[in-house]
């Protein structure tokens, strides 16, 4: 990414839920990306609330929330990360989500209003691009996506 330094930290080890945080200082602000992986349901609800908060942690101007290597995702778990969108948007940091299945996506649209639903993203890169981090020319940083 064009002008930003990345952090990045992990959680979740031998779970099936895990995942990693990735800090990018750039001329937008301080976006952190929490990168979600394997399965999340009743089980793992405690580490995906340990991401969010540790996401939202020295209060970044953006969070994206990259579910592309999710592979489930219980009702419950997507109503985690629709209420952590209301908690930006109540604290004044951008929020969106990128990478979510086609289920997931479904879910959401069947089981929340239209306007209670995060910015949703096909991908990381596109997530990104709408904040204004411009992605290097040939890089092959892989830690977003």
């Amino acid at each position: 990414m064009s002008g930003c330094r990345s952090v990045v930290a992990t959680a979740g080890g031998a779970s099936r839920c895990r995942w990693r945080i990735v800090r990018l200082s750039c001329p937008t602000g301080q976006v952190c990306v929490l990168c979600v992986a394997g399965e999340v349901d009743r089980t793992s609800m405690g580490l995906l609330r340990a991401g969010l908060a540790k996401a939202f942690t020295g209060r970044p101007d953006h969070v994206m929330i990259d579910l592309a290597e999710m592979s489930f995702c219980s009702a419950q778990g997507m109503d985690e990360l629709v209420e952590a969108g209301r908690w930006a948007s109540d604290s004044g940091v951008d929020y969106r989500v990128s990478g979510a299945s086609r289920q997931v996506e479904r879910c959401w649209s069947h089981l929340w209003a239209a306007d209670l639903l995060p910015a949703r993203f096909p991908n990381a890169k596109a997530a990104l691009l709408a904040i204004g981090v411009q992605p290097d020319a040939g890089s092959d940083d892989q830690a977003v996506g």
